[in-house]
């Protein structure tokens, strides 16, 4: 799994097949120094920890 250092965007990557799947800005509201801090992965959902000026939000992304 990816997510970038600045911005909140996060992408999956499968090494099986080389390919990435793009799950965009995980951030409510990206923006003005938000970025995804820490990410992990299990069967079904993407979690990932967005930081900012505001309050940490933890975001789940269904994988499907």
């Amino acid at each position: 799994m990816l997510a970038a250092a600045q911005g909140s965007d996060v992408s999956l990557y499968n090494p099986r097949t080389g390919e990435f799947t793009h799950f965009g800005q995980a951030a409510a509201e990206p923006g003005g120094g938000t970025y995804a801090y820490s990410a992990s992965a299990d069967e079904q959902y993407l979690y990932v920890a967005v930081r900012s000026s505001d309050p940490w939000e933890l975001v789940r992304l269904d994988r499907g």
